[in-house]
C-alpha cells in the first residue's frame, strides 16, 4: 500500500500504531506478561485467548514461555496481518499459536474452552465493556482466569487531557478509579483472585525522543522519502506526549479475575487478607 501525508496524517491510532508495527505491550511490559503467567498456573495443555492482540506481543511471549495453545483476536485486520506476518516467519517455533481477526462482542468459540483470557489494558478502548465480560464469562472455564492490566486515575485529571486522550485513541475514555474498575468486574459475576498495583515511571522528553527516533529506523519506514518520515515522527511525538501527560495522573493494576462455577458457594473471608 503506498503511502501519502494525509493518509498517515488521518490515520486512525489502531491503524497508525498498526502501520508502525509497535508492539503495543501491556503496561508493565514482559513483566507483567511473566506476573500473569506465573499467577493463573497455565501449562503447555492450556487454551489461552488474547483479546486485542494488536501486533502480537503478548501472545507471542506466552507461547514462548509455556508452549500452551494460544490465540490472538483483534477488530483491526492490520493488526492481524502484522502478526501472521511474523508468525509465519515463525511458524516452526510457535506452532501452536494463531491470530484471528475478531470481535470481542462476538466470541466465535465455544462455551468452557479457555483456561485464561487475557485482555491487557484492551477493555479502555471498548463502548462496551459489560458485553465483553459477558462473552469472556461464557468462553472461560469454571475457575478459569481472566487477566487484565486497567488503568486508572490516582487523582482527578483534567479535562484538557481526558478530551486529548480521547480523540487520539477516537473514543470517550471515562476516567474510572481502581474501584471503578473492580466494580466492573464484580458485577460481571467475576472472583478478584489477584491484584497488584503499580506505577508509571517518570518518561523525560529525551526517552521520548529515543523512542520515536527507533521506528524511523524500522526496515518498512526508514525507506520512506525524508517528508512522509517527517509526518510520521511528529505524529508519533504527539501522540507520546499526550499519553506522557495523561499517566502523570494514572496507575495501572495487574488482575486477575477467576470464573466461578457457581455463586454464593463459598464463605466470605475474613482474617486471610494480607496486608
Amino acid at each position: 500500500m503506498n503511502f501519502d501525508k494525509f493518509t498517515i496524517e488521518n490515520m486512525s491510532y489502531t491503524d497508525f500504531i498498526s502501520f508502525l508495527q509497535e508492539e503495543n505491550r501491556p503496561s508493565g511490559g514482559k513483566h507483567t506478561v511473566r506476573e500473569i503467567v506465573k499467577n493463573t498456573f497455565i501449562n503447555e495443555s492450556s487454551n489461552v485467548l488474547e483479546i486485542g492482540c494488536t501486533n502480537g506481543f503478548s501472545s507471542f511471549e506466552i507461547s514462548r514461555l509455556i508452549k500452551c495453545n494460544v490465540i490472538g483476536i483483534d477488530i483491526n485486520s492490520n493488526s492481524i496481518d502484522n502478526a501472521q506476518r511474523k508468525l509465519e516467519k515463525l511458524k516452526e517455533i510457535f506452532p501452536k499459536l494463531s491470530f484471528i481477526n475478531a470481535s470481542a462482542y462476538e466470541l466465535t468459540f465455544p462455551d468452557n474452552k479457555f483456561d485464561l483470557i487475557m485482555s491487557g489494558n484492551a477493555g479502555s478502548f471498548m463502548n462496551d465493556q459489560n458485553r465483553a465480560l459477558k462473552e469472556c464469562f461464557r468462553v472461560l472455564k469454571p475457575y478459569g482466569f481472566v487477566a487484565t492490566v486497567p488503568i486508572w486515575y490516582r487523582n482527578k485529571v483534567p479535562n484538557k487531557i481526558i478530551d486529548s486522550i480521547s480523540n487520539v485513541i477516537g473514543i470517550e475514555i471515562i476516567p474510572r478509579s481502581k474501584s471503578d474498575w473492580i466494580e466492573l468486574f464484580q458485577k460481571n459475576n467475576f472472583e478478584i483472585y489477584y491484584c497488584k498495583d503499580c506505577m508509571f515511571p517518570n518518561i523525560d522528553n529525551k526517552k521520548i525522543d529515543e523512542y520515536v527516533n527507533f521506528f524511523i529506523l524500522k526496515e518498512h519506514i526508514k525507506c520512506l522519502s525524508a517528508e512522509l518520515k517527517d509526518v510520521i515522527m511528529k505524529k508519533w511525538m504527539k501522540i507520546i506526549k499526550i499519553f506522557r501527560d495523561n499517566l502523570e495522573y494514572a496507575s495501572f493494576s495487574i488482575v486477575i479475575l477467576r470464573k466461578r462455577s457457581y455463586q454464593d458457594d463459598e464463605e466470605i473471608e475474613l482474617f486471610s487478607e494480607m496486608a
